[in-house]
């Protein structure tokens, strides 16, 4: 053995760093949800459907407004941990670290899903998304 110090390679140090981040992103992700994405999905839902139908949207801040601002919220999340899954990727190949990543990803994107439903509903009023819900046609609904 030298007396040379052992050296990290890039993937052995940026590992942790990139699950680090991950750990990060998935907190602020449950911290988000409340730790259920249906549950928030629902409560989100209610919000909507009761302020359309009692009319109680403020005329600066919509239903479409607040839920546009809250798919923005979880596209900004999602980015950033797609661009850990591309690091991952680069650094290491596709291992159990990434499949994690792309949990979380997932997770991610079926709230951002439901939310573009709930918005696209809303935009047709409160009748449209009543009868969505009735018919059990929305996207937090589905199995």
């Amino acid at each position: 053995m030298s007396g040379y110090p052992v050296t990290l390679t890039v993937s052995e140090t940026e590992v942790p760093r990139i699950m680090n981040m991950l750990n990060i992103h998935t907190n602020s992700f449950m911290r988000m949800t409340g730790s259920s994405p249906t549950l928030f999905i629902k409560w989100i839902f209610a919000v909507a459907i009761d302020d359309l139908r009692t009319g109680k949207e403020d005329k600066n801040d919509s239903v479409l407004a607040q839920l546009a601002r809250r798919i923005a919220m979880f596209e900004r999340l999602h980015d950033q941990v797609l661009h850990l899954e591309h690091d991952l990727l680069l650094l290491v190949g596709f291992r159990d670290e990434v499949t994690a990543v792309q949990l979380t990803a997932c997770r991610i994107l079926y709230v951002i899903s439901c939310l573009e439903d709930l918005r696209c509903q809303s935009s047709e009023g409160y009748d449209k998304l009543q009868s969505a819900y009735e018919k059990l046609t929305l996207a937090f609904q589905q199995p």
